[in-house]
């Protein structure tokens, strides 16, 4: 089946796309800003400095990026539980992921980055 066709199965009532929607991203949000508040609570700060909470910057970021990835692991099994889809039918909406495709998305990324580093050392490489 097409990827458009996937749309015409039956599977695509309004209130499944609204619950989807609102309870993945409420839920994810809420349980996902669960541990950062417990780590700001125990710290007494009210800035959002890590280092002032006593975290670890990298730390911090994941806990700033975990609601929204939760969120999308709760869209992910919403979709699939609500509108009987597969993960790789979500995603592709073929019959498998095309990794030949993101293997060549990240080697064309990476050798923009190599570039641009590249040329931001020559221009000042007292920045690095």
């Amino acid at each position: 089946m097409k990827f458009l066709e996937q749309g015409l199965d039956g599977n695509n009532q309004a209130w499944k796309f609204i619950i989807v929607i609102v309870l993945g991203f409420v839920l994810g949000q809420f349980l996902g800003a669960i541990p950062f508040l417990f780590y700001a609570g125990q710290s007494g700060v009210q800035t959002l400095n890590f280092v002032e909470m006593g975290l670890d910057p990298n730390f911090g970021l994941v806990l700033m990026i975990l609601p929204f990835a939760i969120s999308f692991l709760l869209c992910l099994l919403l979709v699939k539980w609500l509108h009987k889809r597969k993960f790789h039918q979500v995603i592709n909406g073929g019959s498998d992921i095309r990794w030949n495709r993101i293997w060549y998305a990240v080697a064309v990324w990476s050798i923009l980055m190599i570039v641009y580093l590249i040329f931001e050392y020559l221009i000042d490489p007292g920045n690095f």
